[in-house]
């Protein structure tokens, strides 16, 4: 066997959600755990993305007081995968998706909130819901990662509110709403921005996180909180079996 300068157990190739989530599993199963990026720095289309989750009959809607079923998620997925995906399949993305929120929620940094009007993207299908499927990650202080901060990919600046900061989808909903309530909504996250200047101008940028900015800054914090080494501006070149 050729000789390594490091080894581990659990090499995970690239920073998005995915790869992080795999990175906190593995370490909770006691494996040596690295992930490597090419890029400079970390997050990458995740961290540009809205960082919605959908996951039927969530933890999360039942706390919201929202009426979901095991039977209507299989339901709407058998309907609008029209077959081509096995029911076996279906049944075990439900189940285990569910098992996912329940242990971040538990175990790491990532929380999410239901969106009760943000709908399934076919509502009127069979076992269709028109919200509390999909979730959004709880905005983060971004400062908390200390150095890591700045490593973190940037939002896309579309997601940027007069290119500034960051709003939730929830508040989104809100903003497009024009009327006396959206425009009370804007000079409060106005005066919330000025009010966070001590830490842009210590941070480098508004740390106030939402979206996939929020969902992998928590994701970087579980890492952190278990020393799970993230090597940026290391590409993966071969794959060597032996």
């Amino acid at each position: 066997m050729t000789d390594f300068d490091h080894s581990v157990d659990f090499l995970i190739i690239g920073s998005g959600a995915g790869a992080m989530s795999a990175g906190l599993r593995a370490k909770d199963l006691g494996l040596e755990t690295l992930l490597v990026e090419k890029g400079d720095t970390y997050g990458g289309s995740s961290a540009m993305s809205g960082g919605v989750c959908w996951v039927g009959n969530n933890m999360h809607m039942a706390n919201a007081g929202i009426a979901d079923s095991d039977e209507e998620v299989l339901q709407y997925l058998e309907h609008i995968t029209q077959g081509e995906v096995a029911r076996e399949r279906l049944v075990t993305y439900r189940d285990h998706a569910k098992r996912m929120v329940e242990y971040f929620a538990e175990k790491t940094h990532l929380h999410f909130e239901p969106l009760e009007l943000y709908t399934d993207y076919y509502p009127e299908a069979p076992g269709g819901k028109s919200g509390g499927r999909s979730m959004e990650p709880t905005p983060f202080d971004g400062s908390l990662l200390e150095e890591d901060f700045l490593k973190l990919h940037r939002p896309a600046q579309s997601a940027l509110i007069l290119g500034k900061f960051m709003i939730t989808a929830r508040i989104a909903k809100t903003m497009i709403m024009l009327g006396f309530k959206s425009l009370m909504l804007m000079a409060w996250l106005f005066l919330r921005y000025a009010a966070r200047y001590p830490k842009r101008k210590r941070c480098g940028r508004d740390p106030y996180l939402t979206n996939g900015n929020a969902l992998m800054g928590r994701l970087r914090m579980s890492l952190k909180d278990r020393n799970v080494p993230l090597w940026l501006n290391a590409p993966a070149k071969e794959l060597i079996i032996d």
